[in-house]
């Protein structure tokens, strides 16, 4: 029964990073181009997104072929890291448009952030269903 229970968190990390990397190559991308043919910065902070959605989908495609505890405990903790990092960039590391209408703020950003939080609550989840087994 434990063994479906790890199963189930991989394959909701799959989901949930899935989601997030279509959604920002579509219904969550950034600011488009300015009427110059320039980026403003929110696009590199979507495009740090995009990478990191799909570092995580990877990590979640590893994930069902992990056997071991301490593996699968690796995996949930670079799940954690990515999704932290998703929680920092935009805003933080990368700067968005100044007004709050702005697309980057008002649908990239808070997207993200909902993302974020639910990997890493199945993150934790899927560390300690593993941690109980190893015990």
């Amino acid at each position: 029964m434990k063994k479906q229970n790890i199963l189930w968190t991989t394959i909701v990390h799959l989901i949930v990073s899935a989601v997030f990397l279509i959604g920002m190559l579509t219904f969550l991308k950034p600011c488009g181009l300015k009427e110059d043919g320039t980026f403003m910065s929110c696009h590199y902070a979507g495009t740090a997104l995009v990478v990191l959605a799909a570092g995580m989908m990877a990590v979640s495609l590893l994930g069902l072929f992990l056997r071991g505890g301490t593996a699968r405990t690796a995996a949930g903790v670079l799940q954690i890291v990515f999704s932290a990092l998703v929680l920092i960039i935009p805003g933080t590391v990368i700067g968005l448009c100044m007004m709050p209408e702005m697309r980057c703020r008002a649908v990239m950003r808070p997207g993200s952030i909902i993302f974020a939080v639910l990997m890493i609550l199945v993150s934790l989840a899927g560390i300690l269903i593993s941690r109980r087994k190893k015990a």
